[in-house]
């Protein structure tokens, strides 16, 4: 399995580029697999900055529930049954690095292929 750097740089890379996507021609331009990045890169900062879910909170973001549909939807068991732990933000967060590998590799792998 890729390394946890190589998937959060990716992360941080293709997030940096589909913000300002978003930021130049709306959140209604972005496909749903870029959304969905989009949503892992919100919850990504908000816990790797702070240790939990508050600047998610602070910007009204329902990344979690948005990404947790969509991996149910598109059938990415990893990243959906970590984000069906979010209920508990305090072990969410203390897991968050043992989890972050498989889950952000499945949406690597998706947004390869569509």
């Amino acid at each position: 399995m890729q390394d946890d750097y190589g998937l959060e740089s990716w992360l941080v890379e293709i997030g940096g580029d589909i913000i300002e996507r978003k930021s130049s021609q709306g959140i209604e331009s972005l496909a749903p697999i870029q959304l969905a990045i989009y949503n892992l890169w919100l919850i990504d900062y908000a816990v790797r900055n702070s240790g939990s879910f508050g600047p998610l909170e602070d910007m009204e973001s329902n990344a979690i529930t948005a990404l947790h549909a969509f991996s149910s939807a598109n059938n990415m068991p990893a990243l959906s049954s970590w984000l069906s732990q979010a209920n508990d933000e305090e072990t969410f967060c203390k897991n968050y690095y043992h989890h972050f590998p498989g889950a952000c590799l499945e949406l690597k792998l998706r947004s390869a292929v569509t």
